[in-house]
């Protein structure tokens, strides 16, 4: 398993994210997460993928951009510990860049990782 910018609660990234152009809209748009969470019978706080990596038993890499604002460090961190794996901070990358940031180094984590199995 290999992730690039994953979050390990999503109720924290969903806020972030509806707070990023204006803050403040999470509390606006919260009736819209209501609303859609009861249509979709999905509960936002439940949505907790620090529960799956807990359970991976195989090789992983958590990999987080320096500059992302999208994905909290300590949400990387988490996942990491979880998932009992390596986390690597790509310098200079922001969210979903880190490929195109270090691509050399990114392929041979890739690989070592596939070595692994």
């Amino acid at each position: 398993m290999i992730s690039e910018g994953a979050y390990g609660r999503f109720e924290e990234v969903m806020d972030i994210s509806l707070d990023s152009l204006i803050p403040g809209t999470n509390v606006f748009l919260r009736p819209m997460v209501w609303l859609a969470s009861a249509e979709a019978h999905i509960n936002p706080s439940a949505i907790v993928p620090l529960n799956s990596a807990a359970k991976w038993k195989k090789p992983a890499l958590v990999v987080q951009g320096e500059k992302d604002k999208l994905i909290p460090l300590h949400q990387a961190k988490e996942l990491a510990a979880a998932a009992n794996c390596s986390l690597w901070i790509v310098p200079g990358a922001a969210h979903a860049e880190c490929f195109s940031v270090a691509r050399k180094e990114f392929l041979d984590r890739l690989t070592a990782l596939a070595h692994s199995l």
